[in-house]
């Protein structure tokens, strides 16, 4: 029996597909990926109404329903902070193999962001409002106002955030100014102009981080009508995906300089030598995020309430931007390392539909899971 990994060794420019590539050859698409994170996501939702749920129940009679809703809940949490490396990476791997163009990825991603942002005022104003005129008849309209503010800001605050299109949005607009070479404008010395606008998605993530956590720390006061327009990667994962765009460009770099061409790395990217080396890079930085963020979970955030008002600012602050939320990243490793960007299916209708699809099941929970607890206030 022939040994899979034979051939991992060669150089970049020896490595021929039909000759010398690996015989490994991962089996994990990109579809797939995006399936098991936008499962990942729809549990965060629920785990999401039954902390809402939980609150609602008496502390003292009901106390084992309460444990068991809060182990439940933050066992979908830990899943859902899985989803968000799953979902860039599967959209980074029709990125490497230019399966689809950036237009129509970046079209689409923007009109899921707009369309859920949409979704999510109707919500805000007409059922978010409503519902806190019919409980609370008293404050001032200022003061409902500021109330379902805060109820909205406490709900998502420890779950992962409700527009995950925003965040592939941004990620694919890095990756076309970074990767895309014109053929009309921005020539020659001129593409550097071009790659220099990579910097306006990446400073647009870097302000949403940094308001996300100067809001909780209570230094701004964001309203939380714009939360959906933030994005909420985590800063170890938002490095790792900047690292991954690198590693296909020195790579390029590398097999020209050994005398190569750029035709020739395109072919080489084909192959499962490629794949393997790319699933390898991504598993190992995934590996070291999470180390680096559990290391961080249990010195910076050990024995602390972040809910308690003595609680140090900076903490508060480094806990919203996502500081610690990769430690369960070793959980997609697996995924990871058994996936290959080489794998195409050939329906694309099918990866039109699946964000729908999942986008849908989703707003349905959020819905049907909120009017159950009004059904239940009403009681």
């Amino acid at each position: 029996m022939s040994n899979p990994f034979r051939n991992y060794t060669l150089r970049m420019t020896d490595v021929r597909r039909s000759d010398n590539d690996m015989k490994f050859r991962g089996r994990i698409s990109y579809r797939a990926m995006r399936i098991i994170a936008s499962f990942f996501v729809l549990l965060s939702s629920i785990g999401t109404i039954l902390m809402v749920y939980k609150s609602l129940l008496d502390t003292e009679t009901q106390k084992s329903q309460i444990e068991v809703l809060e182990n439940i809940a933050t066992l979908f949490a830990v899943l859902s902070f899985s989803a968000m490396p799953l979902m860039i990476l599967s959209k980074f791997y029709l990125v490497i193999r230019n399966r689809e163009s950036f237009r129509n990825m970046i079209l689409k991603f923007l009109a899921l962001t707009l369309t859920f942002y949409a979704i999510f005022l109707i919500v805000y104003f007409h059922f978010g409002i409503t519902l806190i005129n019919v409980l609370y008849e008293g404050p001032s309209l200022q003061e409902k106002m500021a109330l379902l503010d805060s109820i909205i800001k406490s709900v998502f605050s420890s779950f992962l955030s409700f527009n995950l299109f925003i965040d592939i949005f941004l990620c694919t607009l890095t990756a076309f100014f970074f990767t895309y070479r014109p053929k009309k404008y921005f020539q020659g010395k001129k593409l550097i102009i071009f790659r220099c606008f990579a910097a306006l998605p990446i400073i647009y993530d870097l302000a949403s981080m940094t308001l996300r956590g100067l809001d909780k720390a209570a230094i701004v006061n964001v309203p939380a009508v714009i939360l959906p327009l933030f994005s909420v990667k985590p800063p170890l994962l938002f490095i790792i995906f900047l690292s991954l765009i690198a590693y296909v460009k020195i790579r390029e770099r590398i097999y020209i300089k050994k005398g190569g061409t750029h035709e020739g790395y395109n072919e080489y990217m084909k192959s499962n030598h490629a794949s393997f080396h790319f699933a390898l890079f991504t598993s190992i930085s995934l590996l070291i995020a999470s180390a680096i963020d559990i290391i961080l979970l249990y010195t910076l955030y050990k024995g602390v309430d972040l809910e308690a008002p003595e609680t140090p600012t900076y903490i508060i602050f480094l806990n919203t931007m996502g500081v610690g939320r990769l430690a369960y990243g070793f959980i997609v490793v697996p995924f990871v390392f058994f996936s290959n960007y080489n794998i195409y299916h050939k329906n694309p209708i099918i990866d039109s539909l699946l964000p729908v699809v999942f986008f849908g099941l989703t707003i349905i929970t959020f819905i049907e899971g909120f009017f159950q607890i009004f059904l239940r206030l009403m009681r």
